[in-house]
């Protein structure tokens, strides 16, 4: 079946669809999708409004009338990209299936009026209802028609239902360290070297706490004195949201759908194991020498354990384990050849070990520096696995050996994603990492471990021992819905 649809990936939207208003005789580029069936072709296309309006995300027509320019070029479109699509030997993924890089940081939004009905969006909702449920506190305000408290007269974006008020007091340390936990959290540099991660996800355009203010606009944000109101916010946090992530249409709301697994050294194989605000991992559960698929939902503390590289297999889901925004990381805690799980706390830097029934199986190590992210192998081959740390800001791997001493080295480019592995089947762990610019996995050992012939998109990497024959491969999840 032959197929076309249209986006607008310019300057005058926001991640996901919510463009600037277009003003008559305004050119706005869109990439035109077109196909036969799986097969695919695109190119970007300049189209001239002949009314204001704003697309809103409405599909490839939008809000705006096209002009007959427009249809001309569909035609010609259609005709190219159905002799593309044949000539084409990839398969080109639903659109569903990409994974987003990085959402652009949130652009602030004025309010003319409170809205009416005056209701909290669903995005802000739903992150309340998780903080509450997951670190604790009480409301203390969510949609209400109010300006701020600066003398301007400008509406609060509670007026519009696109904040919340978390009520934490500043003088408590219990408050002030599950806040501390939230913020790290929200502001954490990822394992690709981007700052303020998941607040760009989530779509949280700034944050108010303790006479400070965060504006998350870009790469240089930082915390800055709050001078703008009579209230320090010294008794609650005060979170306001974009209009993207407020409706729910950053990744962090839109990536849910069942991950998709494609493992390297299985050709052809692939197959949907979990969903939900989860992130893949994998291990070797039932001390099989395979490792099957695993996942930890970020939002509920749980991991979930397959047997089985097959859609529908058993699992194991664990109670929840660690604190709120620790990192999940999987192991050999003992040399019985079963992996297990743990977590690491970026602010504490501390590794906790537990088995997958939650209790905790060896004693807790602090290690590394502030913004590390944990990474595990046996560094030395005796069967039971080791931690270690990866800087994002500097690419420098660091291995922890039994004995206490650290082996250190620099290894890949900016943007790429730490891995580990046992690359030459010797029963020792080696760096490496995966570049999704060309979906290439690179070891420290050797010069590639694989180069992966998928559809380019952003994929999460995957390694682990997927036949049983004591060599780790890469392997990729991209997510559906």
């Amino acid at each position: 079946m032959y197929y076309m649809w249209g986006e607008s990936p310019g300057d005058d939207r926001d991640r996901l669809g919510t463009p600037q208003c277009a003003q008559p005789g305004t050119i706005r580029w869109y990439r035109v999708h077109c196909g036969l069936t799986a097969r695919w072709w695109s190119l970007l296309l300049p189209v001239r409004t002949l009314s204001a309006g704003c697309g809103g995300g409405e599909g490839w027509l939008g809000a705006v009338r096209r002009s007959p320019l427009w249809i001309t070029l569909v035609v010609v479109m259609a005709t190219v990209g159905a002799f593309a699509a044949v000539k084409s030997q990839e398969p080109h993924p639903e659109a569903s299936f990409a994974l987003v890089d990085i959402d652009a940081y949130p652009r602030l939004t004025g309010i003319s009026a409170c809205a009416s009905p005056l209701v909290p969006k669903p995005g802000v909702d739903a992150f309340r209802s998780m903080i509450l449920s997951q670190v604790g506190g009480t409301d203390d305000g969510l949609a209400v028609c109010k300006e701020i408290a600066n003398g301007t007269g400008e509406l609060s974006d509670h007026a519009d239902g696109r904040a919340w008020d978390w009520h934490m007091v500043a003088s408590r340390p219990a408050d002030a360290a599950r806040v501390a936990q939230v913020l790290d959290w929200l502001l954490r540099t990822d394992d690709r070297g981007q700052r303020n991660a998941m607040a760009r996800r989530i779509g949280i355009t700034y944050i108010i706490w303790n006479h400070l203010y965060y504006r998350v606009g870009g790469d240089d944000a930082r915390w800055v004195p709050y001078t703008g109101t009579a209230d320090p916010h010294d008794t609650h946090v005060h979170f306001s949201f974009s209009v993207a992530g407020a409706a729910q249409r950053t990744s962090w709301w839109t990536e849910r759908g069942p991950l998709t697994w494609q493992l390297t050294s299985m050709p052809g194989t692939r197959f949907a194991l979990g969903d939900g605000a989860v992130r893949p991992l994998a291990g070797d559960w039932n001390g099989d020498g395979r490792d099957t698929a695993g996942a930890y939902n970020v939002a509920d503390r749980q991991f979930t354990l397959w047997q089985q590289n097959t859609a529908g297999a058993a699992a194991t889901t664990t109670p929840p384990i660690g604190p709120f925004g620790a990192i999940p990381f999987v192991g050999d805690w003992d040399g019985d050849g079963h992996d297990e799980v743990g977590v690491y706390e970026p602010l504490a830097r501390r590794f906790s070990f537990y088995s997958t029934s939650g209790a905790e199986v060896r004693p807790a190590r602090v290690f590394g520096s502030d913004g590390d992210l944990p990474i595990i192998g046996d560094w030395n081959g005796d069967g039971v696995d080791d931690i270690g740390t990866y800087t994002p800001s500097s690419r420098t791997f660091t291995e922890l050996l039994p004995d206490g001493s650290t082996r250190s080295r620099v290894f890949g480019a900016a943007k790429d994603t730490p891995i580990v592995g046992d690359w030459n089947g010797d029963g020792i762990d080696e760096i490496g990492v995966f570049r999704s610019s060309t979906n290439t996995f690179f070891s420290a050992s050797q010069p590639i471990v694989t180069s992966v012939t998928y559809p380019p998109y952003r994929q999460l990497p995957v390694v682990g021992d997927w036949t049983g024959d004591g060599v780790d491969t890469g392997g990729v999840v991209r997510r559906l819905g």
